[in-house]
C-alpha cells in the first residue's frame, strides 16, 4: 500500500499553506511594520497548492430518505431544520442565528457572513415544515431564537451538527 505525501508531512496541504500563511504575515510584519528585521526569510516561499472540491451534496431520493427518518423527540424540529438545509441553502452559523422575526410569509431573512443581511424565499415545502414546528415550539420563551434546545435555549451549533451527523447515519448516507 502506497502511502500519501501527507503522512510524510504529517499535515494535510491545507494546514501546511495556513500555517505557512501564518508565518509570513508575521515576518511580514516583523520587516516592515517593526522594523525588527531587515529581510522577510520567508519571501521566496511559495504556498502549497491546495485543491478546491465541490461541494457533497444529496439527490432528491436521498433528501426524501434523509426526512423521512428523521424521528425522536424533536422530530419537527429536526425535520425543519434538514428541510431549511437542503432547500435554503444557509450556514449552521445563520441557521442558529435566525430568530421568529426572521420569518415573514414566503421569506426567510438571513444575517449571513461579515453581519450581510439577506432574504431566501421559502419554496411549500420549508414554509409546511416552518409551520408544523412553529406550532409545536413552546410560545413562552424569553428568547427570540427560531430553533430551541431542550432547556429552551438558542440551539446550539454542536447540536446541529450532532443531529445532522446522527439523522444522516440513521438516514443510510454518507457523512463524508
Amino acid at each position: 500500500q502506497q502511502r500519501s505525501r501527507e503522512a510524510e508531512y504529517g499535515l494535510s496541504v491545507v494546514s501546511r499553506a495556513r500555517k505557512l500563511a501564518t508565518l509570513k504575515s508575521l515576518y511580514q510584519y516583523l520587516t516592515v511594520k517593526t522594523g525588527k528585521l531587515e529581510k522577510n526569510p520567508l519571501e521566496g516561499f511559495d504556498t502549497p497548492k491546495t485543491r478546491r472540491s465541490l461541494p457533497k451534496y444529496l439527490t432528491l431520493e436521498e433528501s426524501l430518505s434523509l426526512l423521512r427518518s428523521v424521528g425522536g423527540r424533536n422530530k419537527e424540529r429536526d425535520r425543519c431544520i434538514l428541510t431549511i438545509f437542503l432547500n435554503c441553502g444557509l450556514r449552521i452559523s445563520e441557521l442558529t442565528g435566525l430568530n421568529l422575526s426572521d420569518v415573514t410569509g414566503d421569506q426567510l431573512r438571513v444575517l449571513g457572513k461579515g453581519g450581510k443581511e439577506r432574504v431566501v424565499f421559502l419554496n411549500d415545502s420549508t414554509r409546511e415544515a416552518i409551520d408544523t414546528y412553529l406550532a409545536l415550539r413552546p410560545k413562552e420563551t424569553a428568547t427570540p431564537a427560531l430553533f430551541l434546545s431542550e432547556r429552551g435555549d438558542r440551539i446550539a451549533r454542536s447540536t446541529v451538527h450532532r443531529l445532522v451527523k446522527v439523522h444522516l447515519g440513521e438516514a443510510g448516507l454518507s457523512q463524508e
